[in-house]
């Protein structure tokens, strides 16, 4: 599984979201077993499966706001957006659903689908003191940040560091309660829009 499959198998197992992995072209090479139900929500993605270029499904809808996601998809593989995240209306539903498109550091994206309630990433894009928010984390944690950026496991990130498993999670966890986030995968969202992945990188 390559690093952006890992990222995507880590946010299936923490939200209740529809995942989709995209190549630097735009073509899914990987769903989550939620994209199904997550497709059958958001009608702009019916029939989005693995080999098929989702921004081209959205266009098909001949839709203002499919569209508008479709060209969003389109920024965020060009890398002239980092991040695009909407809240979309669901017929019938009294709540919504929230889309997030996550560029990737070695081309492609990561795109996820989910109810208005679940926490995809912080809604709002922080304007932050890069130096200063990474001034906060131990080098050790830098190190599990970069690793998590870059789509690892646990598992992989503790082999990699030679430490245990446990510990892993307790740095996971502790990136968490000091970057203000609800899960891992929201740490790498917050990471990559404020820019902390590639200062961590530098550092």
């Amino acid at each position: 599984m390559r690093a952006g499959d890992e990222f995507a198998a880590s946010a299936a197992k923490t939200l209740r979201a529809g995942v989709a992995v995209l190549d630097p072209e735009g073509r899914i090479r990987w769903v989550n077993d939620a994209w199904a139900g997550a497709t059958a929500t958001v009608p702009m993605f019916a029939g989005a499966s693995v080999g098929i270029k989702l921004a081209d499904v959205a266009r098909s809808r001949r839709d203002p706001i499919a569209d508008i996601v479709a060209n969003a998809i389109d920024s965020v593989l060009q890398r002239s957006l980092p991040y695009f995240e909407l809240e979309l209306p669901v017929a019938g539903a009294t709540g919504g659903a929230r889309l997030s498109i996550a560029g990737e550091e070695r081309g492609g994206a990561v795109v996820m689908c989910a109810e208005s309630g679940a926490a995809l990433a912080a809604s709002v894009v922080r304007r932050v003191d890069v130096q200063q928010l990474a001034e906060r984390l131990t080098p050790r944690e830098r190190e599990v940040l970069a690793r998590l950026a870059d789509g690892l496991d646990n598992r992989t990130i503790a082999k990699e560091l030679g430490v245990e498993y446990s510990t892993v999670r307790g740095y996971v966890r502790s990136l968490i309660d000091k970057l203000g986030a609800r899960s891992r995968v929201d740490v790498v969202s917050i990471a990559y829009r404020t820019g902390l992945v590639r200062w961590t990188e530098v550092a």
